[in-house]
């Protein structure tokens, strides 16, 4: 049981522990996507914990969760504020965090652990960016939460860094708590409050239906009255009316590093490496 949602499955080893959480927002699909690529290229008893584990990413991802096995592993944590310093110093197995912030080095030196990510900074820059050039001095932005530590804290400081450099405001803000209804619901608040506003920044695509609906339901027209531009690339932006356009994360070439680098971490082939990749703008109606 955790956090008083019981799983739909049973953990079948001892080594994976949770370290830290937070209650359930919602999900990214990457992880349960990286957890069936690892089934096909990771040795069966591996492949197990593995996919095990990212099972529980899979229905817990916005849990503060560190997995931590006591053999050949994979490690992912989105949050080290209550986690103890030991307990990193205990494991013994390789450790690659993916797409999330890292650890502070008095917890864990670099050489200690890899990291796989997308330059989520740069990419919300360049995404908040793109409406100030076309012309929007009043935008929108739609984060996650004031109180998030994770990548989408960076996404969020991105947006404001490039909104203040331009001297345009940054006090139109909605969160969404990860979830279409609290986005949908701050939204049409601030919308409505703020008529001047012409465009969203969205920091993903998970919330970004919410932003087209509020504006649709305040007799706007999304796209054209309030233009949206989103994060992560999610194929279902382009079936949105209008589609979105959206910075895409390169997951396959990502996945296919990480299985790489996880199988040469565990056969001593490969020192701990730390990769950035670089997102692609997808363009769509919006």
């Amino acid at each position: 049981d955790i956090s008083g949602k019981e799983l739909p499955f049973v953990l079948p080893f001892s080594g994976c522990r949770i370290v830290e959480d937070f209650p359930l927002q919602g999900f990214d699909d990457f992880f349960f996507v990286l957890a069936c690529g690892l089934c096909h290229v990771v040795h069966i008893d591996l492949a197990v914990k593995v996919q095990t584990a990212c099972q529980s990413f899979y229905w817990c991802e916005r849990f503060r969760v560190v997995y931590l096995f006591e053999s050949n592993g994979f490690t992912h944590d989105v949050g080290f504020e209550d986690v103890p310093a030991d307990s990193f110093a205990a494991l013994n197995c390789p450790v690659i965090f993916v797409n999330t912030v890292l650890p502070p080095d008095n917890m864990m030196t670099a050489t200690t652990y890899s990291s796989v990510q997308v330059n989520h900074y740069e990419t919300a820059y360049w995404q908040m960016e793109s409406l100030i050039k076309n012309g929007h001095s009043h935008i929108c932005m739609l984060i996650s939460s004031k109180i998030d530590t994770s990548v989408y804290r960076l996404r969020w400081q991105a947006y404001e860094d490039a909104l203040s450099s331009h001297g345009l405001s940054t006090e139109y803000l909605a969160e969404s708590g990860y979830q279409c209804e609290r986005a949908y619901r701050e939204l049409t608040e601030v919308l409505t409050m703020h008529p001047e506003i012409t465009a969203i920044c969205s920091i993903s695509d998970i919330v970004t239906p919410a932003a087209i609906r509020a504006i649709h339901d305040l007799g706007k027209i999304p796209g054209k009255d309030v233009h949206i531009i989103s994060f992560d690339g999610m194929p279902s932006m382009h079936y949105c009316i209008p589609s979105i356009s959206t910075f895409i994360q390169p997951r396959d070439e990502m996945a296919g590093y990480i299985y790489d680098l996880l199988l040469g971490l565990i056969s001593d082939e490969h020192q701990h490496q730390h990769i950035t990749f670089q997102t692609r703008f997808s363009p769509g109606e919006s």
